[in-house]
């Protein structure tokens, strides 16, 4: 007992660090996870009443997305083989420029470029061509009228013989591009 009174003190220190060590220090681990837990509920039911709330709008924003994708989908190819696809479209555009008094000097399609972010390959056809202005713009109005996309992506035009009130020619390049959708 004796022994006990002489160190007195430094018992009292270590029963104060088990206290600390044992008790206190993993009651407030277990508070700070308690509120953490809370926070993320709180975010958690926050959403949930955000959601539930917003209901009716969330509901006419999907119908209008919705329709806005079909009208993106109305506008690509359907899928076919590549060669199958190009072949058809060759076939069109030069008809088109054709019908457009538009001559093709030089013709080539460039590499198909899978764009999976977006569900689509896109095809590249470039042009070297030459005719009058006033044909071109007709041909460029009807590239934009189709039902299809037909990107008229990059263009160099050099006009020549402007007299007056008549626009002349025209030789250049361009390239359109052509967006089909992925195989399903």
């Amino acid at each position: 007992m004796a022994a006990l009174k002489q160190h007195a003190l430094a018992l009292s220190l270590i029963a104060l660090l088990v206290l600390i060590k044992f008790v206190i220090i993993p009651t407030l681990a277990w508070q700070e996870l308690t509120i953490s837990s809370n926070q993320l509920l709180q975010q958690r039911l926050n959403k949930s009443s955000y959601a539930l709330n917003n209901e009716i709008q969330m509901q006419s924003d999907l119908i209008e997305i919705t329709a806005q994708l079909l009208k993106i989908k109305a506008i690509l190819f359907n899928y076919q083989s590549k060669s199958r696809f190009q072949l058809t479209e060759q076939k069109k555009l030069e008809s088109l420029f054709e019908q457009h008094n538009i001559e093709i000097t030089r013709l080539a399609w460039k590499l198909e470029l899978p764009l999976p972010q977006w569900q689509v390959v896109q095809h590249e056809i470039r042009f070297d061509i030459k005719g009058l202005v006033v044909d071109l713009q007709k041909l460029q109005a009807t590239l934009d009228s189709r039902v299809q996309w037909y990107n008229n992506d990059d263009f160099n035009f050099k006009f020549d013989k402007r007299r007056g009130n008549k626009l002349g020619k025209v030789t250049g390049r361009m390239t359109i591009k052509l967006y089909m959708k992925e195989k399903s």
